[in-house]
């Protein structure tokens, strides 16, 4: 099966050592997409107009769509080969992110994966900030492994932090570190989460994100704590179906 993205849209990946990932996107498309920020929150309806991924994303799919990314921009891997495809697949739903920098940090944590701006990168123009993707490495913690996961799982999960650097790309500093604070609150977390999720999910990742929760929900490995973790503070599995009906 081949992707049907229904967008011109080319990725160049370069590597400087094996844990950063450069990427500059060239989109080639009649479109010109202005996105406000408060339409990304409260309406995900406006995204109607960007492709959905298909329901279910195999890895050799996955595999297809990277390796002709790679024939076009002379592809170099960034030295994740599990879930490099993945990475592929997500970020290319993202297109303005031309020139930003992406840092991926595998680490023994008890969540499964957070997105957020490099320290001294918060007070830079949004523009010239940086990112890092910490990954759990360790099963042994409270937090999945991406590898436990489909592709068609794993690609949801990296939508969903790629909407948080869409979040971060569209704050002030004063506004990244507010919300940092307010995140340690559990009411505003759970705030915060959903309308990620909902980013994500008009983002085309409907499916995907459906599908991880579920797997979450169903597989007996995954710890009893991060399962009310995420019971708690996201988007439940009738709340994603309607949400992809919705659109």
């Amino acid at each position: 099966m081949q992707l049907n993205l229904n967008s011109k849209t080319c990725v160049e990946f370069h590597i400087r050592h094996r844990s950063i990932l450069f990427f500059k996107t060239t989109m080639k498309s009649k479109w010109i997409w202005v996105i406000v920020f408060s339409q990304i929150i409260f309406c995900p309806k406006s995204f109607s107009q960007i492709y959905c991924l298909p329901k279910n994303i195999s890895k050799s799919d996955a595999a297809h769509f990277a390796d002709s990314i790679r024939l076009k921009n002379k592809f170099k891997s960034i030295g994740l080969p599990d879930i490099e495809s993945s990475i592929i697949v997500a970020f290319n739903q993202y297109p303005e992110f031309k020139q930003s920098q992406f840092i991926f940090h595998p680490r023994k944590i008890n969540f499964t994966m957070s997105c957020r701006p490099t320290f001294a990168s918060i007070f830079r123009k949004p523009a010239k900030r940086k990112y890092v993707i910490t990954m759990n490495k360790s099963e042994k913690k409270a937090g999945l492994v991406a590898t436990q996961l489909s592709t068609n799982a794993q690609i949801g999960v990296f939508g969903h932090e790629m909407s948080h650097a869409v979040r971060f790309s569209h704050q002030s500093s004063f506004r990244i570190c507010w919300e940092s604070l307010r995140y340690l609150f559990p009411k505003f977390r759970r705030q915060y989460e959903i309308e990620t999720d909902k980013m994500a999910i008009a983002r085309g990742f409907g499916w995907q994100i459906l599908e991880f929760d579920e797997f979450v929900a169903t597989n007996p490995k995954v710890p009893k704590k991060y399962l009310e973790k995420k019971r708690k503070f996201y988007l439940n599995a009738d709340e994603i179906k309607r949400l992809i009906k919705c659109k």
